[in-house]
């Protein structure tokens, strides 16, 4: 499958795998000690122990209701196992405190730090899966282009990552929300099914849905991400009023202009930078360079061959940010660098 990056970690997928593993036979191993300690003891350690397995059944029921309610959702196990994972923690911390302060204290630990602690994580979900998703927001740019290329206005809207499952309530205030903003070009930088459902028909059918009423005067232009391989990526675009840009360049006079769309699909940075340099050196100096890529990783490559915009996607703007930090991960090469745009 041509031009679909698959990366490997194997650190980070044993990792992932012994994780759960680890967290289920640490719980397990505080609630025998637990067992083997004091009645009241035991008492409250199994009533934590109840209210945790609570908390685990209703993350359940919440992600198994994301299909019901039409909303967007990946994959229920994957998701549940991570929450399952943070929950045994929070129950293995406060074993162990509990523990530790009959041990030397004699007394049991507050039980509301753990109650707080799981009924705020079970207010993360809530935002982060029913209410977070569907907060669309547009970001505006304006960008200085130099006079002798670009003599008027020029209104493109960007999308990237729509990692589309089923249309739901977001795709169809996309569609409203983009022809509201009027643009004059549209531009798509990859990664448009989810990666649990790129082998889903109905999921395929239901994007080039969405694609189809998405409408520019000097069109729409395509490239594929990191997930999009070759013979999807036919599916996707075939037949549709969309140009799949793959390594070449399009080339549109507008008013004040010309434009020299540069689409250079996701390989290897090596190979990529060296794409990006031979389209970028066959246009003319008058001619105002636009640079569709995946990933924001050939920004130094872009700006050394004189590219006037970059526009990519990929890092998700950090996906999960902290406040007055942005964003954890960003699957960047260059971190935080790059993690919501310039």
């Amino acid at each position: 499958m041509g031009g679909f990056r698959s990366v490997a970690y194997p650190l980070f997928g044993i990792f992932v795998m012994t994780l759960p593993v680890l967290l289920v036979g640490a719980s397990a191993l505080a609630t025998l000690a637990i067992a083997r300690s004091a009645t009241r003891q035991r008492r409250a350690g199994f009533t934590c122990g109840l209210v945790g397995a609570g908390f685990i059944l209703l993350d359940a029921l919440l992600l198994k209701a994301l299909p019901w309610q039409g909303l967007s959702y990946g994959p229920v196990l994957f998701s549940l196992v991570f929450l399952v994972c943070i929950r045994a923690s929070m129950y293995v911390l406060w074993a162990g405190l509990q523990i530790r302060l009959v041990r030397e204290k004699g007394k049991l630990p507050s039980f509301v730090p753990f109650l707080l602690a799981n009924a705020f994580l079970t207010g993360l979900i809530l935002y982060g899966f029913y209410f977070e998703p569907f907060n669309l927001k547009v970001t505006r740019v304006e960008v200085q282009a130099p006079a002798a290329k670009m003599r008027a206005p020029l209104r493109i809207v960007a999308l990237s990552d729509l990692h589309v499952e089923r249309i739901t309530k977001r795709e169809r205030r996309l569609v409203s929300l983009v022809q509201s903003l009027r643009p004059d070009v549209i531009v798509l930088t990859g990664d448009y099914l989810n990666l649990s459902f790129l082998q889903d028909a109905r999921a395929l059918q239901e994007t080039r849905a969405l694609f189809r009423q998405l409408s520019a005067p000097y069109g729409v232009y395509a490239v594929r991400g990191s997930v999009d391989g070759q013979h999807l990526s036919q599916a996707l675009f075939s037949d549709m009023p969309i140009s799949l840009l793959e390594d070449r360049v399009a080339r549109i006079d507008i008013p004040g202009g010309k434009l020299a769309i540069i689409g250079v699909t996701d390989w290897d940075d090596a190979r990529d930078g060296e794409m990006i340099a031979r389209l970028s050196a066959s246009i003319p100096a008058d001619e105002y360079g636009l640079l569709l890529f995946h990933t924001p990783d050939q920004a130094f490559n872009a700006a050394r061959d004189e590219i006037d915009l970059y526009l990519a996607g990929h890092t998700h703007g950090g996906q999960i940010c902290l406040p007055f930090y942005g964003a954890i991960v960003t699957a960047s090469v260059y971190g935080k660098r790059f993690e919501a745009g310039r």
